[in-house]
């Protein structure tokens, strides 16, 4: 089971640098966008596409990452009203339902990726299998990180009011 959360602590670690390698990107694609289109008048339209496709990769990526360090929101009243034993088979419990759910995303995504196999994207011409795959890549990658949570027991997953809760 160790090995298993290392391999996944060294998986995020890949996953959080491409998150900072994808915003960062985007963020230079949208100041280049809105240099080109208002100082030069000829807008690229390639770089709010590729921004556009940026950000739905790290929507997805980051949603993966967000399970493992208890970052998505989540309504916690009634866990932290709960004995200790009690939460952590809460906890247990909902990451069984994302696993359920990330399972129903990824065969739809499957399937959306073979609807759109012959399409290609306005401005770059890339195949729309390539942003698309976003979907099912994510959702796999959040049931990685689900059955990471259930195997270490949710430890600080429940944060305490006390406890610093900012992303790590």
């Amino acid at each position: 089971m160790s090995l298993y959360l290392n391999l996944v602590e060294k998986l995020n670690m890949v996953v959080k640098y491409l998150l900072g390698l994808m915003i960062a990107t985007m963020s230079v694609l949208i100041l280049t966008q809105i240099f080109t289109r208002f100082v030069i008048n000829y807008p690229l339209h390639w770089t709010e596409e590729l921004a556009r496709y940026l950000m739905i990769y790290s929507v997805f990526l980051g949603a993966a990452v967000a399970i493992r360090y208890n970052r998505l929101i989540a309504i916690e009243a009634i866990a932290q009203a709960m004995s200790e034993t009690k939460r952590l088979w809460l906890k247990r419990f909902v990451m069984l339902l994302t696993i359920v759910f990330s399972s129903l995303v990824i065969i739809y995504g499957i399937d959306i990726l073979g609807a759109v196999k012959n399409q290609t994207s306005a401005g770059l011409r890339i195949p729309m299998n390539i942003p698309y795959f976003a979907i099912p890549l994510g959702a796999g990658l959040m049931i990685i990180n689900a059955i990471a949570v259930m195997i270490d027991g949710g430890k600080s997953h429940y944060p305490k009011e006390s406890e610093e809760t900012t992303w790590q």
